[in-house]
């Protein structure tokens, strides 16, 4: 319509300082393997495939389990999963769940997992795939175009649905 060069501006993503900042493993979870998912426990994330993985997980490597680490709020139906995982028999043992976590602390959590895991059918964002990447954790998430957008390159991508495609990665 006649209109000269837009302005533009660039921003980075809206990653906490603090993710810029070397990473500092929590000390109390030195020596332990684990996994880690961050975010709200409700359907869309996709917690209930994570804990068949587990149990999958479980059954081939008993006491050897890395463990799982889950950094949540509650949210939708988040009582029917919480519930799931703790029915879940011996493998319940290895998994965790953190509420409340100060963004240091949750900065700690990250930067000592294996890896970050996001199953999730739908996102709006993914950030925790952003602060992951940040300091150098792996990422395993769900090929869905929210991840897509803001996975590093190094992401590793997988259908939401695809158990063993979970199991193997």
């Amino acid at each position: 319509r006649g209109a000269g060069s837009l302005p533009t501006v660039v921003l980075p993503l809206p990653v906490p300082s603090i993710f810029r900042e070397p990473a500092d493993p929590d000390p109390t979870l030195s020596g332990i393997p684990y996994f880690i998912i961050c975010g709200a426990i409700e359907l869309r994330k996709n917690h209930l495939l994570l804990l068949e993985v587990w149990k999958r997980l479980h059954r081939r490597y008993g006491p050897a389990t890395p463990h799982l680490v889950i950094a949540c709020s509650k949210g939708w139906q988040g009582d029917l999963i919480l519930d799931r995982l703790r029915q879940s028999g011996r493998v319940s043992d290895f998994i965790h769940v953190l509420h409340g976590l100060s963004t240091p602390a949750l900065k700690r959590v990250i930067s000592g997992a294996r890896a970050l895991l996001m199953p999730s059918f739908i996102e709006g964002f993914g950030l925790p795939i952003v602060e992951a990447a940040a300091i150098g954790t792996p990422v395993v998430a769900s090929d869905i175009p929210a991840h897509r957008e803001v996975g590093h390159p190094a992401t590793v991508f997988i259908d939401p649905i695809d158990g063993p495609g979970w199991d193997a990665a």
